[in-house]
């Protein structure tokens, strides 16, 4: 059975656990003073003692993470808070580098606050055992992304004429998802000219959140394959 590993907050040189994760403690009935694992979300485990105000002491470095399998951003039209609260949370637990919400013709107007995105992505990296917090921007229309042409990007299309080949070779990939009602034929054209290729995923049509953690997975197969 693992341990449990609680979410710290820094303060200069200071680690400390906040009042929801004192809860936690409780809830896992450890007595304090006690060691605990934790993390702050900076690519490292630690242990330390966790005092009754949540100050944090003896601390120690368990393991570092390096967080090459943290190398996709993922770009995805806006949905219902359910199936954005999937993707936050399963995409944390494939690994993704970072999670940006885009308003798109066909988004579903929902918004989720940043901290309440926050607190998603902090369980997220708990339950499994990833030390990289990923990055949250919050939501930009389509039309106000920079593209960054170093970085090889994809995109989710219906056309069957779009080939199923992937082929990257940047440190880092760029994926794109559309709404549940899709891409329009304006932005898919918007996303083309912008160097975004656009991928076929013959499997019939796929909600947002299925289609977004499909092609995450096969990004990290592949990305293993390369890595050999």
């Amino acid at each position: 059975m693992f341990e449990p590993i609680f979410f710290a907050k820094k303060e200069k040189d200071q680690f400390y656990l906040p009042e929801d994760e004192l809860h936690h403690i409780t809830i896992f009935k450890i007595k304090i003073p006690q060691k605990i694992l934790f993390t702050a979300g900076d690519g490292r485990l630690y242990s330390g003692i966790v005092k009754k105000n949540g100050i944090l002491e003896d601390i120690v470095i368990v393991e570092s993470s390096i967080d090459d399998d943290q190398f996709v951003n993922l770009y995805f039209g806006l949905c219902d808070k359910n199936r954005m609260k999937f993707i936050f949370e399963k995409g944390t637990e494939i690994g993704v580098k970072s999670f940006n919400p885009i308003i798109t013709k066909k988004s579903e107007k929902f918004f989720l606050k940043k901290e309440r995105v926050e607190n998603i992505l902090k369980a997220a990296i708990k339950q499994s055992r990833r030390l990289n917090l990923p990055e949250y921007n919050e939501p930009k229309p389509i039309k106000d992304i920079d593209f960054d042409k170093n970085i090889d990007s994809f995109f989710g299309s219906l056309e069957r004429k779009h080939k199923k080949d992937i082929v990257f070779n940047s440190n880092y990939v760029n994926i794109f998802v559309g709404p549940p009602s899709g891409f329009t034929d304006d932005e898919e054209e918007f996303l083309m000219k912008n160097g975004v290729k656009p991928f076929f995923f013959d499997v019939g049509i796929l909600r947002t959140e299925t289609f977004a953690i499909s092609i995450l997975s096969i990004f990290h197969y592949l990305k293993g394959i390369k890595n050999g």
